[in-house]
Order: structure tokens, then sequence, then C-alpha cells
């Protein structure tokens, strides 16, 4: 049974490509009633790896906590991944991430973790995508078969 639906990533300028992915995972968190959980990476990350924060940890924390995630501050989201594992608490990672060495994509597929990938020009039909104990890759938004 999936507990969590989560998301990763700095966040540090919302544009187009994060509210689909956001809006993706409060769908799914929605479909299997499992907490929406946002992993994102700190101020000192993102100086070191993007060269500038934009919008501080505070302003992103509290963004996402008013779309109702349960927000993670992390550097080094397989850590998060691997406590969750160890703790048993099953979810599905939901990114749009598409390179091709995505530790994250990576690690689900090597542990038999769920992934859904996004790509909003593309439709999901959700009841032949997730199988509780397999892992699933996908492109496209979220839609029940009948098209809701």
């Amino acid at each position: 049974m999936i507990k969590y639906v989560v998301i990763t990533g700095c966040f540090r300028l919302l544009h187009a490509g994060h509210i689909d992915l956001i809006m993706s995972a409060l769908q799914y968190s929605a479909k299997f009633n499992a907490t929406p959980i946002a992993l994102i990476n700190s101020d000192e990350y993102l100086e070191e790896h993007k060269g500038k924060v934009i919008q501080p940890f505070y302003l992103r924390h509290h963004m996402f906590t008013k779309l109702g995630f349960h927000v993670i501050k992390s550097d080094n989201h397989i850590n998060v991944f691997e406590r969750l594992k160890s703790e048993e608490k099953r979810f599905l990672y939901v990114n749009a991430d598409f390179k091709s060495d995505c530790k994250e994509v990576e690690w689900c597929i090597k542990n038999g973790y769920p992934i859904i990938l996004i790509r909003p020009e593309h439709e999901i039909h959700l009841n032949s995508l997730i199988n509780d104990s397999s892992c699933c890759v996908c492109s496209g938004n979220l839609r029940n078969s009948d098209g809701s």
C-alpha cells in the first residue's frame, strides 16, 4: 500500500513544469489516500550547485506547506528514500526529470518502488499504471480511463 507520494527538487523559482509536477503529485496523493511529501534542497545546496538562492528555503517550505505537502529539507534525497524503506514506508515517486542519470529514478528501479514520470504533452491512464509491488515508468498527465 502506498503511504506517500514523493517529489524532489530545488524549486528555487516555481515555473509551469513545477506546477505540473505538483498537481500530478497531489492528484496521486488523493487517488491513493497518501501523504504528499516534497523533498526540497537547502539554501546552502542552491548556492553550491546553482550559484545563488532566488527564494530562501523558508519561503519554498511555506508554499509547499500551503499546498498540502509535508516538507523535508533534503540535500541527499536517496538518504530519505533509504529511511522510508527501512521504516517499511511504501511510496510513489513522481518526477519530471528525464535525465538518464537521475539517482532517485535509478534508486526506485533498483529497489522496486513505483515511479511516474510526468510529461505534460501526454496523458496517463491510471487504472493500468500502478501495481503496488512493481516499478512503473510512464509519461503524461494524470487521467482516469473515463477522461476525468
